[in-house]
C-alpha cells in the first residue's frame, strides 16, 4: 500500500465513492434452490447506516428476487479494514473511496466491469466517471461525489486574492503568504488522516 504521503496527492482531487466488484464476482455460492447471496460492503461511516442498508436489500431484492444481500462490516475502513475484506474475499460488492482505487488494481484485488454492463456516462458527472477509471478501464460505478468548500470572512485581509483562487497551488499561494504575518495559518500535517480533503478542511 502506496504511503499516505503519495495518496495526497490522489485525495486533493474530488474524492469519489465506488461501487467495485471484488475478484470473487457476484455470488453464486448457493444451489439453484435457494437464494444467492451477494456479500455487500458499504461506506461505513454514514449517519443511520442500519435504516440505509434496510431500504438497499428491500429495494434490490425487489427486483432481483433470487438474490439476498448480506451486509459485511468492513471494521476500521481506512486503517485496513477495507483492504482486509478484499483480501479475504469476503465482499462481492464493495463501496471504495478513490483514494485507494490504484492500490486495490495494482494489488489484483478488483477488476474492471465490462462496459456492456455499466451504465451511460451522462448519467454521471465527467469528473466522477473519470474516478473510476485507471488505465482506460473501468473499476466502478460513481457512488457519492464529494466536494471541499472554503468559508473565509468578507473582511479577511485575503478575501479578495481568496475569490479568485480556482486550484489548489494559488489558495497554497494565498495560504503560504498571508497579507499580513498574524493571519497565518498553523497545521500540523503529521498522522496518518492527514489526507488531502482534511488539508483543505484545515484552509477553510
Amino acid at each position: 500500500m502506496r504511503s499516505i504521503q503519495k495518496l495526497r496527492s490522489k485525495a486533493i482531487q474530488w474524492p469519489i465513492l465506488l461501487a467495485v466488484v471484488a475478484l470473487a464476482g457476484l455470488a453464486l455460492r448457493q444451489s439453484d434452490c435457494k437464494p444467492r447471496v451477494l456479500r455487500v460492503g458499504i461506506y461505513p461511516y454514514v449517519p443511520a447506516s442500519d435504516d440505509i442498508k434496510l431500504r438497499i436489500a428491500q429495494e434490490f431484492e425487489k427486483r432481483h428476487e433470487d438474490v439476498r444481500l448480506q451486509f459485511v462490516d468492513l471494521g476500521d475502513y481506512y486503517d485496513g479494514g477495507l483492504l482486509d475484506a478484499l483480501s479475504a474475499k469476503r465482499v462481492d460488492v464493495v463501496e471504495v473511496d478513490t483514494v485507494f482505487l490504484q492500490d486495490l488494481v495494482e494489488s489484483k484485488l478488483i477488476e474492471p466491469i465490462p462496459r456492456d454492463r455499466l451504465p451511460s456516462d451522462t448519467d454521471f458527472l465527467p469528473v466522477a466517471s473519470r474516478a473510476a477509471m485507471l488505465d482506460g478501464k473501468v473499476f466502478g460505478v460513481p457512488h457519492w461525489v464529494c466536494s471541499n468548500f472554503l468559508f473565509f470572512r468578507r473582511n479577511d485581509p485575503d478575501a479578495d486574492r481568496m475569490r479568485h483562487v480556482t486550484k489548489l497551488n494559488e489558495l497554497e499561494q494565498v495560504l503560504n503568504h498571508p497579507a499580513t504575518e498574524e493571519n497565518g495559518l498553523l497545521a500540523d500535517m503529521r498522522g496518518k488522516s492527514t489526507l488531502g480533503e482534511i488539508y483543505l478542511s484545515f484552509a477553510c
